[in-house]
This record gives structure tokens, C-alpha cells and sequence, in this order.
């Protein structure tokens, strides 16, 4: 089983779709990731209750 790290543009598209109220799965599906993937790194990496992809991708 390989892993991948999420990119910076993966992630940006993950704040803007999220933003647009697309759900975790839609998300995943756009990207060709797990909705678990999505579900764990929205979750991660929330600031004030919205997720910001550049903090998450400096940690």
C-alpha cells in the first residue's frame, strides 16, 4: 500500500470546495483521494472552525 502526501494545489481545492459547502465525498471524488482522506484533513487542520490550506501544509 503506498501513501501520498496531499499537495499544496489538493489542498487549496479542498478549502475552496469546502467553502462552497461540497461535501467530503464530492471533494474526494474531484480530487481521486478517500473521503476519509478529506474528512481527516478538514478536520486536522481547522482554524476558527474553517479549514486553511496554507497552515495545513506548513505543519
Amino acid at each position: 500500500m503506498s501513501y501520498h502526501h496531499l499537495i499544496i494545489s489538493e489542498r487549496i481545492r479542498i478549502e475552496v470546495l469546502s467553502i462552497l459547502g461540497h461535501s467530503t465525498r464530492f471533494i474526494a471524488k474531484f480530487l481521486h483521494r478517500h473521503h476519509s482522506t478529506i474528512a481527516r484533513e478538514l478536520s486536522r487542520n481547522k482554524i476558527k472552525n474553517e479549514y486553511v490550506s496554507i497552515s495545513a501544509h506548513n505543519n
